[in-house]
């Protein structure tokens, strides 16, 4: 360490094996979900460059120091060093990061700053971000904005549909409880779940989340419904031996980013349950690392165009995980 600098050193064990950490730890739009700032570009070799946005008009720019996959990772930013090690241990692995800097810039509160990065980064990796990609959003001739995920499963229409339509297997993933099974123009009132409740500190009777009217149920293809206000469109198309769920919806409020992230963290927890693995986190905490990163791509009202192009899609660069058109 060179004289006048210091050091911050700080250690998490993660129940995840180093390649699939090493991914959080290297792609660029997955760096920009846990990291301070924004990684606008990366390249991943020794001597490669590295770009930074702090949002607020500043950028720093750094070059790639260490690189010996999937241990250890360097690289500098501005004229500070971030360096990331992961080592084996039991079925997960312990990643070490350690930030030297310049000690006159040293502020207080930056080690429980970088603990909570480092909480970030736990929660994204908990599900593995190459499996469960982002949604799209595209805008609507009348100012709306439509969001859309795409998932592959390895399970039939047959069994998928069951868990998007039956009241008891819904419970298992649904970001609200219905009071009934979805059928033919059955009408469906939709409540909070105890999580949700407790999470948002709701009191008992005021948990209703509004009705909702299915409006095309056709198994094991398409299920169309109302809830309270926007419309809901799953549809299933046969793959191999497994097949396709597209879902879809249409929105015209401020909370895009966040119902974005709540849609997403809910689809991961309808995949593990599909395939009955243990879902050992909750999705709440995935909501929030997940809304700053949609947050990028689901422009509020006031950041719309005001001749939106209708079927323009957004989502996020791969290389900066920035709003791009796509379409």
């Amino acid at each position: 360490m060179m004289q006048g600098s210091g050091e911050i050193r700080v250690e998490r064990m993660l129940a995840h094996p180093p390649e699939k950490v090493w991914h959080a730890l290297t792609r660029p739009d997955h760096l920009s979900q846990w990291y301070p700032l924004t990684v606008t570009a990366l390249d991943l070799r020794l001597g490669g460059r590295v770009s930074f946005d702090d949002g607020e008009g500043t950028t720093y720019e750094g070059v790639v120091t260490e690189l010996d996959r999937p241990w250890r990772f360097a690289f500098t930013e501005g004229d500070e060093l971030l360096r990331l090690e992961l080592r084996p241990h039991d079925d997960g692995c312990l990643l070490t990061l350690t930030h030297r800097f310049d000690a006159s810039q040293a502020w207080p509160g930056a080690s429980e700053g970088w603990r909570q990065c480092l909480d970030a980064l736990a929660v994204l990796v908990v599900a593995d971000p190459d499996d469960t990609p982002l949604g799209t959003v595209a805008d609507q001739h009348d100012g709306r904005q439509e969001l859309r995920f795409e998932r592959r499963l390895t399970h039939p229409p047959e069994k998928v549909w069951r868990a998007l339509t039956r009241r008891d297997q819904l419970r298992n993933w649904f970001a609200a409880h219905t009071d009934r099974d979805f059928a033919p123009d059955a009408r469906v009132r939709f409540t909070m779940t105890p999580e949700a409740k407790r999470q948002m500190n709701v009191a008992d009777g005021a948990e209703s989340l509004g009705e909702g009217t299915v409006t095309v149920f056709d198994p094991p293809r398409r299920l169309e419904y109302t809830w309270d206000g926007q419309v809901m469109i799953w549809e299933l198309v046969p793959s191999g031996d497994g097949c396709v769920l597209v879902f879809t919806t249409v929105f015209d409020h401020e909370g895009g980013a966040s119902e974005a992230a709540g849609w997403h963290a809910a689809l991961e927890v309808l995949a593990a349950r599909l395939g009955e693995r243990e879902v050992g986190w909750s999705p709440w905490d995935r909501v929030g690392p997940l809304t700053a990163v949609y947050g990028r791509a689901v422009r509020t009202p006031g950041d719309r165009p005001s001749d939106p192009v209708e079927g323009a899609e957004y989502g996020l660069d791969a290389a900066a995980g920035n709003p791009t058109a796509l379409g």
